[in-house]
């Protein structure tokens, strides 16, 4: 009965703490669509700290559903956008420690767009939504007390085995993953280092966000002063092999700093829980974990 009454709504829409931060805000935002539901799932990447130590790092993500767009973002940022006073700086800790994109996937026109901070710098790519070549198999399991069916397929060089449910009609699902006869209910690579699971699922009619460009308000011993800054663009290939020459870089972990490019505007906060660096508006870690690609 849970699940009819979902289905039946799904359906139916069918028809930081006290201080000032100079993060980037959004200067020019178009909505590009709405919301009937979010996914939260959560995002753990297992690897290797500074001190090559295992560690398992894990960050929630908001997947906005709508009709023509969906969103795929960490959920600290989709709490920011419903309450401007919630402190978003933990969570963008942990975005630049697992290096978290935020994905629109326009349906429409179908073509993914990625976006994402590389050394204190904001890219975008865009790349073909793809026809995903999914085997199905007849394995079922249970994700949220809905029946989920198993499937897999390579996308962008990994082996992804994911869970889905045709009871709940739509095929989307965490980072770029979709294109299956139900949302995907849980995700995993084939050795295991990145997986994706819903936690919570919960219908909302709210405006899905994009920014043209971004505002940072930086704080100075002459006075506030506020720049422009636009995100810059990248094919897909050229995303990869930036990744791989900072991230992948072997002095990364120890000083993600020396990929900065020397000037720009600089501070240094305490978080509840992490300290960052703040370069133009952008969270650099104090030191990071050695990078997992999600893809190659």
């Amino acid at each position: 009965m849970k699940h009819f009454f979902f289905f039946l709504l799904f359906c139916e829409a069918s028809l930081l703490s006290a201080q000032t931060f100079s993060f980037k805000e959004p200067a020019s935002t178009d909505t590009v669509g709405y919301s009937k539901m979010v996914v939260v799932y959560q995002y753990v990447c297992k690897t290797l700290d500074e001190n090559d130590l295992p560690v398992s790092d894990s960050l929630l993500i908001a997947l906005q559903i709508g009709d023509e767009m969906w969103k795929s973002f960490p959920y600290g940022r989709y709490q920011k956008q419903q309450d401007s006073k919630f402190n978003p700086l933990d969570c963008m800790y942990l975005e630049a420690m697992m290096h978290v994109p935020t994905i629109f996937i326009d349906n429409v026109n179908r073509k993914i767009i990625a976006r994402e901070a590389i050394s204190a710098t904001c890219f975008e790519s865009e790349e073909k939504k793809p026809n995903y070549n999914w085997s199905l198999s007849a394995d079922n399991a249970n994700v949220l007390d809905y029946e989920c069916q198993n499937a897999s397929c390579n996308f962008h060089g990994k082996e992804w085995h994911v869970l889905f449910s045709e009871e709940i009609p739509v095929s989307a699902g965490p980072w770029k993953l979709g294109g299956l006869p139900g949302l995907i209910m849980k995700a995993e690579d084939e050795d295991g280092t990145h997986s994706f699971e819903a936690v919570q699922i919960f219908m909302e009619e709210a405006p899905i966000t994009f920014e043209r460009y971004y505002m940072v308000k930086h704080f100075t011993l002459q006075g506030d002063l506020v720049k422009r800054y636009d995100f810059v663009k990248k094919s897909p290939k050229q995303m990869i092999s930036l990744r791989k020459s900072v991230f992948g870089h072997k002095n990364y972990p120890n000083d993600p700093m020396l990929f900065v490019a020397p000037g720009g505007y600089s501070e240094f906060r305490y978080g509840d829980t992490y300290d960052v660096n703040i370069i133009n508006g952008v969270v650099v870690p104090t030191t990071a974990h050695k990078f997992q690609p999600l893809e190659n």
